[in-house]
């Protein structure tokens, strides 16, 4: 199978008869679905070919360019046709491509192919494709090599964040397994590190919006992790999270559960707890809360105080230290900003 990436006056375009996705602008996630012509069943990725070759390119057979039908100046044809590169990716049937911008004014461009389900891919030991590019996608090189080859989770993605650094994670089964498996770089993607987590991911990695060595987790069983040195080293912060995020500073708040269950968010019953100290202490926001969520320099979080009357929403300009009751205006508006809280 053939695809092919196409940059347009550093635009890229992924040509792939696919739907694609807008990931926080600077990733773009792409579907194909891979379907047998005889069985109508999935395909698996058959197992890569690690021998040595001859360094001589496969012929690319794409389908035909379709030149745009807006008339163009002969000015601007020339513009379009100095500033358009296409790279073909012969032999890759991955059914997802996520392609993600590294840092900025790096020219790094990352690409992931890779499938939603690869159980099948395991047994054939296939694996996911990692390309790079260091001249804003006008040109890849397959760097799979640099993460063992390894099967990485499609709806992980590839994760950037400040600078130039970046984390994927392995599709690691949970049974038989202590924990998940990283692949962090702070290199653009030129170089990987592989890290064994003592726990397994229950969502991707979050970084510190200023400081990448700054990372927090979540894992399947609800306990939230954090690490100070880019993944090499996690603690325990608490267990019975919900859900957790970054404040000012160094601030990290996180929603937890006394009775550990999984409706305790649906009867209000979750607790709001913050740390200023980077899980060193803990300080007690609110109880009996349904949901909180951090925009801005705002912290929002909605109690249900009678339950003959509607929830109530209160809001913190000063990191939880004192907080104030919404007025109905204020809480519409805090709806409309954030619109999957309850």
């Amino acid at each position: 199978m053939i695809w092919r990436l196409v940059v347009l006056g550093g635009v890229c375009v992924l040509l792939l008869g696919a739907e694609g996705s807008s990931r926080g602008g600077r990733t773009v996630t792409f579907h194909r679905p891979q379907q047998d012509e005889s069985q109508g069943q999935a395909r698996a990725r058959p197992r890569r070919d690690m021998s040595s070759s001859s360094g001589t390119p496969r012929p690319f057979h794409g389908p035909p360019f379709t030149s745009c039908r807006t008339p163009l100046t002969p000015v601007e044809h020339k513009v379009l046709d100095d500033n358009t590169y296409e790279t073909g990716f012969n032999g890759d049937d991955g059914s997802h491509v996520i392609l993600t911008w590294v840092g900025d004014g790096t020219g790094v461009v990352l690409v992931l192919s890779t499938f939603s389900a690869p159980i099948d891919t395991f047994l054939e030991g296939g694996s996911s494709r990692l390309y790079r590019s260091t001249d804003y996608a006008k040109s890849f090189h397959d760097i799979s090599h640099r993460i063992n080859n390894t099967f990485i989770r499609e709806e992980f993605g590839v994760s950037v964040g400040p600078g130039s650094s970046v984390i994927l994670t392995a599709d690691v089964p949970v049974v038989n397994n202590p924990g998940g498996v990283i692949f962090t770089s702070t290199d653009a993607g030129a170089t990987f590190k592989y890290i064994q987590l003592p726990f397994h991911l229950a969502q991707p990695i979050t970084y510190h919006f200023l400081n990448p060595d700054y990372l927090v987790a979540l894992s399947i069983d609800g306990s939230l992790w954090l690490s100070l040195d880019f993944g090499a080293k996690w603690t325990k912060v608490h267990d019975g999270v919900h859900s957790f995020s970054w404040g000012a500073g160094i601030n990290l708040f996180f929603s937890y559960s006394r009775t550990d269950t999984v409706y305790a968010d649906e009867r209000g019953d979750l607790v709001l707890k913050r740390t200023k100290d980077l899980g060193q202490t803990f300080t007690t926001i609110h109880e009996d809360i349904y949901s909180f969520g951090y925009i801005g320099a705002f912290l929002f979080f909605s109690v249900m105080e009678d339950s003959r009357s509607p929830r109530v929403m209160y809001f913190s300009s000063d990191q939880g230290e004192t907080f104030s009751r919404a007025a109905p205006l204020r809480l519409h508006r805090a709806v409309l900003l954030h619109p999957g809280w309850r």
